[in-house]
Parts: structure tokens; sequence; C-alpha cells
């Protein structure tokens, strides 16, 4: 169902104007805040003056650099609330179908607890901007937009930035079945090495082989009934004009799908001023709704 454009602009008009006011709300913070913290520096900066004591100075600006900390903390919280708040009221209208729902920033879905360890996707740390968890149709999901970083010694490194996708699969996997890609230039994934998690090589003889990705299963047997299946969701997100090759993993009746994408339907840590819909709303629809399409045929794997 086409969204009501007319109502989505309604309220994008709406949130601009309430976003202007909370704007002019934050830097009133940041200025009586700063003042506060100047006026304390000027006022220990006298009182070390008069008393020939450096020390009340050096202690004056100590806790002044201690007292940035929750006031920038505190404006970058009012930010993430500006973009949540817009969310919030936009999503219902970009997305007709959505059952029930929420956005939660800063924090994964709690979903990825489930995903497949690191053979699927290194990693220690996932930098969250924000989540978007309900059913469309009553189909449920979740969209996690995150960089996720591994550190093997001490320097870390990023192992994927994008979308991680979850859903539940219609018939549950009697164990892991994943759809990997193959490091550039390699002729296997596995070459030289011994496979995690009791995961079994399945002979890829379909025309992803041009794609160079790798089938592993726990259940051999079991992946080779359901290859065509996985083989058909690698297709159907291949069309989604990703930033490179997407991977699929399922375990029981989890499926989730990782989408190498920038940063999408989101403006960082500083909200925009405006927003307008042909620039930032009809973008972000149409990209989430072709993510949530393609969710379909990973479900059927």
């Amino acid at each position: 169902m086409e969204p009501d454009w007319s109502a989505v602009s309604a309220v994008v008009l709406a949130q601009s104007t309430r976003r202007e006011s909370l704007l002019r709300q934050e830097r009133m913070l940041k200025i009586c805040g700063l003042g506060i913290i100047a006026s304390a520096c000027g006022a220990g900066l006298w009182l070390s003056y008069l008393r020939s004591e450096p020390e009340v100075l050096f202690a004056t600006l100590f806790l002044a650099l201690l007292a940035l900390v929750p006031l920038f903390t505190m404006i970058a919280a009012k930010q993430r609330r500006f973009q949540t708040d817009f969310y919030i009221a936009i999503l219902p209208l970009l997305l007709p179908g959505l059952d029930q729902w929420s956005i939660v920033t800063r924090k994964p879905a709690r979903q990825i607890e489930r995903m497949p360890g690191h053979y699927f996707v290194p990693r220690d740390e996932i930098d969250c901007d924000f989540h978007i968890e309900g059913s469309l149709h009553g189909i449920p999901f979740s969209v996690t937009q995150a960089v996720l970083r591994h550190s093997p010694a001490e320097n870390p490194e990023t192992t994927f930035r994008g979308l991680i996708v979850w859903t539940r699969v219609a018939n549950a996997f009697p164990g892991d079945f994943a759809a990997l890609r193959r490091p550039p230039k390699e002729r296997s994934l596995w070459r030289g090495t011994v496979l995690p998690d009791r995961l079994m090589p399945i002979p890829n003889a379909t025309h992803l082989r041009r794609w160079a990705y790798d089938f592993v299963s726990t259940d051999p047997e079991s992946g080779d009934v359901r290859l065509n299946g996985m083989v058909g969701a690698i297709g159907t997100l291949l069309t989604l004009k990703l930033d490179d090759l997407p991977q699929v993993a399922i375990r029981g009746a989890d499926a989730f799908a990782l989408l190498p994408l920038p940063r999408f339907g989101w403006d960082g840590d500083t909200p925009a001023h405006t927003l307008d819909v042909e620039r930032d709303v009809r973008p972000f629809a149409a990209r989430l709704l072709s993510v949530l399409q393609a969710l379909d045929a990973v479900r059927k794997v």
C-alpha cells in the first residue's frame, strides 16, 4: 500500500517546526551551561589572584572540564531524542502495514544476541545507531543499523557496517545454515583452515559461484535440500544495490541478513534543522520498504 504522502508532508512540517523550537532550547542550554562554567573559571581566577594560590585556579579549571562532560552528554541525548521522536511519528505513515513496532537508539535489537558467532561476522564490539523492531503484515522483523568491530590484537578492525536484519523463518532449520561471502581473490573461504562450530561445507554448484559464496551448515543434508532457497534469498538481496555482498545465516527459527550499506534514514548526532519529503523521507521509506520486502525470500529458505 502506497503511503499517504499528504499526511507524511503534514507530519514532517509539524516535526520540523517542533525541531526548530527544541533546537533553540538546546542552544540556550548550551549557552547557559558554558556561561556558568566560564563564570566559575573567572571566579576561580579572581580568587586565585587575591590569595596568590594558583592551586585554586587549577582546581577550578579541572572542575570546569569535568562539568563539560555531563553538559554535552545531555545535549547529545536530547539530539537523539529529537531524531527518535521524528521517526516514531513518521514510520506508521511510511509503512501502513506495520503492526506492533518500536524504535530504540544506541541499542541493538535483542535478537542479535542469538546471531551466529565469529564464523558469520567477527565481532567484539557493536556501535549501534538505532534499531526498529516490529511486525509487518504479521511477519516479525528487526532492523539494526550498526558498525561491528573485531579486536584480535591492539588494532580494532571494522568487520561490518550497515544493516543487520532479523526475521523468523517459515520452517526452522536443525542447526546452522549460512551463505558466506569469500574474501577477495580467494577460491575458498576455508582453504587451509578448520571449519568452526562443527560446520561442514556444502558443494556450491549454483550460479552464485561467480559471486564468490561458500555455503556451510551443521547439518549438510538439510542444508543441501534448502540450498536453492538460500540461493534465491541471496539473489533477492543482491537487487538492493548494496555496498558489498550480503550474507545470510539461519540458526533454528532465526534468520539474519547482513546488508552492507551507508547510514540511511538518520542524521547522525546532530539533527537536521529542516526535513524535506523528497530529500529525506522518500529515500528512507523506499530503502526500508525494499529491505523488509526482501525478508520474504529469507523467510522461505
